[in-house]
């Protein structure tokens, strides 16, 4: 049975490793970004609409790209 300190110690681990998996996340999106001459995010915390608006500015650029290349 779990004592409720090794249960906060194991619950604070999985909340790194989480946040450490969306930083890989954000991380490959503003690269992706960066390739393709999308601005990057501003440093406020983007509401969901914004964040989906910009990966979708993204993936048309990646597209467009994609096509000019062929």
């Amino acid at each position: 049975k779990l004592d409720n300190q090794s249960f906060k110690e194991i619950q604070k681990e999985v909340s790194k490793h989480k946040r450490n998996l969306k930083q890989k996340e954000w991380y490959n999106w503003r690269k992706r970004a960066k390739k393709v001459g999308v601005e990057p995010l501003k440093n406020r915390r983007p509401t969901p609409g914004q964040r989906e608006e910009w990966k979708n500015q993204i993936i048309a650029a990646e597209k467009l790209v994609a096509k000019l290349e062929e």
